[in-house]
């Protein structure tokens, strides 16, 4: 009994990063990346944009893992649908800053 059990812990444990988002959490999930603070005119500012949209994407993307030792982990195919999806506004937000028009103060993450 003990080991079906442990087995079928692990087993869903395991498999829990391939099943996408879970089933009872149908809602998108959003998060807001800042870009007040960021010169996207710079290369150094459009690369740590780059970085704060995927962190964002990673964090709307993540999963309860059942492990102790790590308890989130996140659905490959989510975050890149999610990175997809935002690609175009961080475009157009780089653009904008380097024709000094940008007008937003933030970018919308978000899971469908």
């Amino acid at each position: 009994m003990f080991r079906t059990l442990l087995f079928t812990t692990l087993a869903f444990g395991l498999a829990a990063p391939a099943l996408g988002r879970p089933f009872d959490d149908p809602q998108p999930v959003s998060r807001t990346v800042s870009v007040r603070d960021l010169n996207l005119a710079t290369d150094a500012g459009a690369r740590e944009l780059d970085r704060r949209i995927q962190a964002a994407a990673r964090f709307v993307c993540r999963i309860p893992n059942p492990s102790l030792a790590i308890p989130f982990v996140y659905s490959r195919p989510c975050v890149a649908e999610a990175l997809r999806d935002v690609a175009p506004r961080v475009a157009n937000a780089v653009a904008l800053a380097r024709s000094n028009q940008l007008r937003m103060s933030a970018i919308q993450v978000s899971t469908r």
